[in-house]
């Protein structure tokens, strides 16, 4: 049964951009290495002509946004196999109850949500089963605005990894993979502690499929 702080400590590392050593990088005990400032991975600053400064997110640089493409890349193949279901162990989160076929639920609707862009269809189902997934025994007063800003942020981040050159900005993905852990982050912050105590399968995948495309090899 995960405590508040290693979902927090989790929190704490994506807000700063984790940097996760090794193949086991789903359980929180297993995150090591150094940790990569937010400005290590996107930045924002360039200057137009007229000297004005606007603020855009981009990949601070090729090798920061080559490994956001990469590691969005592994994360599907993990997502679509038994991978990922076999790295996340008890102890990287799941509760007691959790089935293996809520798991197997769990990481299927992920990997739908993430690999498709398109609201319609498969992907809208998707979406609606993750966000009332994340929703189940989280009764903060602000947990369907925060449930719902992670689901959209997630929405696709796969498929834009695939768009993604070290030669270009950038700034769809960087501003996505912000939004996400933003999202995270808040969303954790205002849960009770019963929902860290017993957090839905999907809380967790969404954990892992983060510190995935965080990690800086």
């Amino acid at each position: 049964m995960p405590s508040r702080n290693s979902f927090v400590a989790c929190a704490l590392l994506l807000a700063l951009g984790a940097s996760a050593a090794g193949a086991q990088v789903f359980n929180q005990s297993d995150v090591s290495g150094g940790i990569v400032t937010g400005s290590e991975i996107w930045s924002g600053g360039y200057a137009p002509p007229l000297g004005s400064v606007i603020r855009i997110p981009t990949f601070t640089t090729g090798s920061a946004a080559r490994s956001f493409s990469l590691n969005t890349g592994l994360l599907a193949v993990q997502l679509n196999s038994a991978t990922l279901r076999n790295q996340l162990s008890l102890g990287a989160g799941f509760s007691n109850a959790s089935s293996s076929e809520a798991m197997i639920v769990a990481q299927s609707t992920l990997y739908d949500v993430m690999t498709t862009t398109e609201a319609a269809g498969t992907t809208l189902l998707a979406t609606e089963r993750l966000y009332a997934a994340l929703m189940r025994g989280n009764d903060a007063p602000n947990a369907a605005t925060e449930t719902r800003k992670l689901v959209e942020a997630l929405q696709g981040m796969i498929e834009i990894g695939k768009t993604v050159s070290p030669r270009f900005f950038n700034v769809t993905a960087a501003t996505q993979l912000r939004s996400a852990n933003a999202a995270y982050n808040a969303l954790i912050d205002s849960a009770p502690d019963s929902y860290i105590a017993s957090p839905p399968p999907e809380l967790v995948f969404i954990r892992a499929a983060l510190l995935q495309v965080t990690r800086k090899d």
